[in-house]
């Protein structure tokens, strides 16, 4: 038997036709209490989507439709999120002889629509009554990190392409500067263990 067995692992998907929220031909402004917060994009073959570090989903730094499909021409999904749950045991794995929380042994989390989910930026310390989450919320490393394996072989149009996703333009070559190797080297070598590369697609 599975220490956490899988209950939920549901996208909610809100495609445009079916939005009724704010009016999106307007330029958003960025949301309060989002200090200490950031975004990062992933782009892939011909789409974009945004995410913020503090798990929220498919929502640009602008305000903007979080997923663009094709690649600036108009955007797919308004917000869309994960929402995750599993058994909770206390004191070892269930086979070990862990006993199932005898409050709430069912737990769920995640997020479905704009900012409505119970995460938070950081990483868990310690373990039992005092594993402790507040230590890294303010913590630099605690971001979503972009990984280009491929960044040195990137030419000049992918690396304008790319800070113009990143700087939210209305077209491929809108952007003026290409971000620097650095900033993907930089992230390359601080990936934090276990995570899985994206090899490179065209």
């Amino acid at each position: 038997m599975r220490t956490i067995a899988l209950l939920l692992a549901s996208l909610s998907w809100t495609v445009l036709a079916q939005q009724q929220g704010p009016e999106k031909s307007v330029r958003q402004q960025l949301p309060k209490g989002t200090a200490g917060l950031s975004w990062q994009v992933l782009n892939i073959n011909n789409l974009w989507t945004w995410h913020r570090s503090d798990g929220e989903g498919n929502h640009s730094p602008g305000g903007e439709d979080g997923t663009s499909y094709p690649m600036f021409t108009a955007r797919c999904i308004y917000e869309d999120n994960l929402v995750f749950g599993g058994i909770m045991y206390l004191g070892n794995w269930p086979e070990n002889g862990g006993m199932k929380a005898g409050v709430q042994p069912i737990r769920v989390n995640g997020g479905t629509y704009l900012s409505n989910h119970g995460m938070v930026q950081g990483w868990v310390s310690g373990s039992g009554a005092t594993a402790n989450y507040t230590n890294s919320t303010n913590d630099p490393r605690a971001r979503i990190y972009r990984i280009r394996r491929d960044y040195r072989e990137m030419t000049s149009f992918e690396q304008i392409k790319d800070a113009s996703i990143s700087n939210e333009q209305l077209s491929a070559g809108s952007a003026t500067t290409a971000p620097p190797a650095s900033t993907y080297r930089a992230d390359s070598s601080r990936e934090p263990v276990g995570t899985s590369p994206i090899t490179r697609t065209r």
